[in-house]
């Protein structure tokens, strides 16, 4: 009786070595139909594509962004905004503005536009309460649900500075609400949505943080963190500009890539970086020549004007492909 039992209740363990006729236990996960395919956006620092293992920040999910304050959260954006634009105008003829909503008063044109932003295909929100910042995102995304052809992008920067309500809790709870409403919206959405956010120190933890950080988990699937490496100077001392390091804190998505992707540990320990030149904007030529240098691709040079920054870019594209 007992044999019979065990019998009955006995299942062949898919990863047993011996020969099966199924035919799934020789295939990879990502060679099923029905399962989610990744449309990315390739965020214009190629360490940075090659990292996140999925060449580049997905559509339908949500994108966080944080750092300390002048770390270059919002220049970061607008580029990869920029950097969005460029791949729709060769994908598609007609262009859906994205949205860019600014809490911190903090949005310039020109600024916008050294850093590559089409201003004329952005609409551009400054909010005056977190209800309000809500109905514009709802609203973007219900008028524009049904144009899956084309890439749109919905940057809230930034998040912390959006007027919410006076008690803690309701705070919270306004926000848990409000991003699972973005969640279910963005699905199939062909948006993809950036929020960024500032560190506090958190009482309860006792650690800094980023703002509602164990409530925006939940939430999002790609985690970026930055940090100001150094200053940049001229020639006779003057502060020009900043360089910027970006870590990955968080990438749910890792698993979506081949299984035959594989990373090497000196690209993994590698962090991107990108400089902002207080006149000229954002400029990724140090993270070009770095990765070239890791490569082996390029001699070394002190002076970035001595080579040609794309066609190391390319040789550093085709490597990684390789890789």
């Amino acid at each position: 009786m007992i044999k019979n039992i065990s019998k009955l209740f006995y299942h062949k363990r898919p990863y047993s070595t011996k020969p099966t006729k199924y035919e799934s236990y020789t295939k990879s996960w990502y060679e099923f139909e029905g399962l989610e395919k990744l449309s990315v956006t390739t965020t214009g620092i190629d360490s940075l594509d090659y990292q996140l293992k999925i060449k580049g920040l997905p559509e339908n999910h949500i994108i966080e962004i944080h750092g300390d304050s002048s770390s270059g959260k919002s220049t970061l954006s607008l580029y990869l905004l920029s950097q969005l634009q460029k791949q729709s105008h060769y994908t598609s003829v007609t262009k859906t503005k994205s949205l860019y909503i600014d809490t911190e008063n903090s949005f310039n044109t020109e600024w916008a536009k050294l850093n590559g932003v089409d201003v004329s295909n952005c609409l551009v929100n400054q909010p005056n309460s977190f209800q309000e910042a809500i109905r514009l995102i709802q609203s973007y995304l219900q008028n524009n649900r049904n144009i899956k052809t084309e890439k749109k992008y919905i940057i809230l920067d930034s998040l912390c500075a959006l007027p919410l309500s006076l008690s803690p809790k309701d705070q919270m709870a306004e926000i848990s609400d409000a991003l699972k409403m973005f969640s279910e919206m963005i699905r199939d959405s062909g948006s993809t949505l950036i929020l960024t956010n500032q560190l506090r120190f958190s009482i309860h933890d006792e650690e800094i943080m980023p703002f509602a950080k164990n409530l925006i988990n939940n939430y999002i699937d790609i985690s970026l963190q930055l940090q100001r490496d150094r200053y940049l100077v001229d020639k006779n001392n003057k502060i020009i500009g900043t360089r910027n390091q970006i870590s990955i804190q968080k990438n749910h998505l890792a698993h979506h890539s081949p299984d035959d992707y594989k990373t090497f540990k000196s690209l993994n320990l590698y962090k991107p970086t990108f400089d902002i030149y207080f006149k000229d904007g954002i400029s990724m030529n140090n993270d070009i020549i770095t990765l070239s240098k890791m490569l082996n691709l390029t001699p070394l040079h002190s002076d970035q004007d001595l080579v040609d920054i794309q066609q190391i870019r390319n040789q550093n594209k085709k490597l990684l492909k390789l890789l």
